[in-house]
């Protein structure tokens, strides 16, 4: 009976733990993480009556996550600085995969509220091919500035990365293969 009582007192702390984790991470501003733990505690068992903090957890993760990466682009594109591509168009393709990462749980219904959780989901794929475009042009024209005007190793291997990612982010851009 003791060893029942305990193993029983043990899972309930450890339960208890990972929404108390998950509210923390939401609390500090590391939205990521709560969307990470709340989608995996979700995805074993979406119905499951202790995984409804999970969904509550979720949904205020992914509106606060939204609206955060949503100011910091348009705070990015108002700089006007060419090295913020990257970061822009980082920005819209965790935005589109964290989307894609909770499309396949809906509909997640909130017991409590008797109501589905909501998400505002958009499209984001004409944005991400903005950046792109707007950051290969960059990589590009920052890669051959740099080979052109290169003395030293480090010049060349940074040209030689901005070459690499940009290859990896848009294959076969204008003369980038060779």
């Amino acid at each position: 009976m003791k060893r029942f009582l305990l193993f029983g007192m043990i899972t309930l702390l450890w339960s208890c733990s990972g929404v108390k984790r998950t509210q923390e991470a939401l609390n500090s501003g590391n939205y990521n993480a709560a969307i990470n733990k709340a989608i995996v505690n979700i995805a074993e068992n979406k119905t499951k009556k202790s995984n409804q903090a999970y969904i509550v957890l979720l949904e205020v993760a992914y509106q606060k996550n939204t609206e955060r990466e949503l100011q910091n682009i348009k705070f990015l594109k108002k700089d006007g600085n060419p090295a913020n591509y990257e970061t822009i168009y980082e920005s819209y393709a965790r935005l589109k995969e964290i989307q894609q990462r909770i499309r396949p749980l809906l509909p997640l219904h909130i017991v409590e509220e008797n109501r589905n959780a909501r998400f505002n989901f958009n499209n984001y794929d004409s944005d991400i091919i903005a950046a792109k475009v707007e950051l290969s042009d960059y990589l590009y024209n920052n890669a051959v500035g740099l080979l052109q005007n290169a003395r030293y190793k480090n010049e060349y291997r940074s040209a030689y990365d901005d070459l690499k990612f940009l290859e990896e982010i848009n294959p076969n851009y204008r003369d980038t293969k060779g």
